[in-house]
């Protein structure tokens, strides 16, 4: 596969033959030649699936990945779904691969890609975060709202990764516009699952307040579906994770999310409800609650 290799062969090479060939697949479809527009709309197609390898350790990245190139991706990830997963995978890849080899020293330069070293890690990683990352963050929440949740997960990955580059201010500020939106998609279990998706992977690295997603999550694992339910305990999980005291410090909310919730709790959500129980340090529970945890 390709790897370690020049952005510039995509954009000189691959791109204006893909486009060519798409060009002549349109012509095909004006003149009733379906057959034949299928099979060049494929090949176009594959070329363009070849931006995730170009995108795993690249070696022009300094040079080849402009705005102009940025705005192309984005633009074929919201409006080209086929090329969704190559880009969301490559650009995603990109990310952890770049915060990965940036940490890399000493005898772990053995295993760097040819030409490559982690001073250029660096920079390809500080030019991603500090020009384009804030740039793909609207179009990759719309993409994840507007998907079906079984096409979602390499969208929300690639948020994560795109998110890890943020600062945390910016992300309070997505939550925040996110917490106004549930409300009003309260009826529609796909909106409301979608928003939680992106609220999952949010919370990880805001540096805002969490008491109001809590609460959220707190009504989610009370409702009757799974789905819903799921995303929830997640979003407690991981609330857990990075602020323990929050979900201890009301031992009311322990109370009804474990005790109360342990009978209606969905078999779906059953795997990221005992992932929370496991987390939480039953010795600094109220006794009484602890008395009716330990059996749930």
């Amino acid at each position: 596969g390709i790897f370690n290799d020049r952005l510039s062969v995509f954009k000189t090479r691959l791109l204006p033959t893909a486009q060519q060939l798409s060009n002549k697949a349109e012509q095909a479809r004006l003149a009733s030649r379906e057959g034949e527009a299928k099979i060049l709309d494929t090949v176009a197609s594959q070329l363009l699936n070849t931006i995730h390898g170009f995108l795993k350790y690249p070696t022009d990245f300094q040079l080849e990945f402009d705005d102009g190139f940025a705005a192309q991706l984005a633009a074929w990830m919201t409006g080209t779904p086929q090329l969704r997963a190559a880009i969301c995978n490559g650009l995603a890849d990109f990310i952890f691969n770049m915060a990965d080899f940036s940490m890399l020293a000493g005898d772990d330069a053995l295993y760097f890609p040819r030409g490559f070293a982690n001073e250029q890690a660096e920079m390809n990683h500080a030019l991603f975060r500090e020009r384009f990352a804030s740039k793909f963050l609207p179009c990759l929440f719309n993409i994840a709202i507007t998907s079906e949740c079984e096409e979602r997960s390499f969208v929300l990955r690639c948020c994560e990764a795109v998110l890890s580059c943020v600062d945390g201010v910016v992300c309070a500020d997505y939550l925040n516009k996110l917490m106004a939106r549930l409300p009003a998609v309260s009826g529609n279990a796909d909106q409301t699952t979608a928003l939680l998706d992106i609220a999952s992977s949010l919370v990880k690295y805001t540096n805002g307040d969490l008491a109001g997603l809590m609460a959220v999550a707190v009504e989610g694992v009370t409702t009757t579906d799974g789905h819903i339910q799921k995303r929830a305990y997640r979003i407690l999980s991981i609330v857990q994770q990075h602020n323990p005291h929050l979900l201890l410090s009301d031992h009311g909310i322990i109370s009804r999310v474990f005790v109360d919730c342990a009978v209606s709790c969905d078999p779906s959500a059953r795997k990221q409800r005992f992932k929370l129980l496991s987390q939480i340090d039953i010795a600094s529970i109220n006794p009484e609650v602890r008395e009716q945890l330990v059996p749930a």
